[in-house]
């Protein structure tokens, strides 16, 4: 009997197809923080403000669109991870809160809110 050994070939069937569940997963959070980020607030209209913002607890409300456009995401194909948000200096408070504004999440609740899907694209079936 021979017996022969396909481990490697096996294993970079398995992370090129792992790598596109990733990348799936990532697109598809962005479009749904966008979308989460993307309505009017119903809080508070400051003076000034062209918007009203959001009450604490809710997503941040669309003033200017920065915020949305900056959601993105970058693929770490050698450890097969993907990190999905934003490089804007505000986003962090708005996301937790500090000391002036009270928290407004829309990336960790956005990952919560679709961890069983994120677990169904990555746990699909490997043809």
């Amino acid at each position: 009997m021979i017996f022969r050994w396909y481990g490697d070939k096996v294993t970079a069937t398995l992370r090129a197809y792992y790598l596109e569940r990733l990348k799936i997963v990532a697109k598809m959070l962005v479009g749904r923080i966008k979308e989460k980020i993307s309505h009017a607030g119903t809080g508070r209209k400051w003076p000034g403000a062209r918007r009203a913002s959001s009450k604490p607890g809710e997503p941040p409300a669309r003033q200017t669109g920065d915020l949305m456009k900056s959601i993105t995401h970058e693929i770490d194909a050698i450890n097969l991870r993907a990190v999905v948000g934003t490089n804007l200096q505000y986003a962090r408070k708005l996301e937790l809160g500090d000391d002036r504004i009270e928290p407004r999440p829309y990336l960790r609740s956005t990952l919560t809110e679709n961890e069983p899907l994120i677990k169904d694209i990555i746990l699909q079936r490997v043809p």
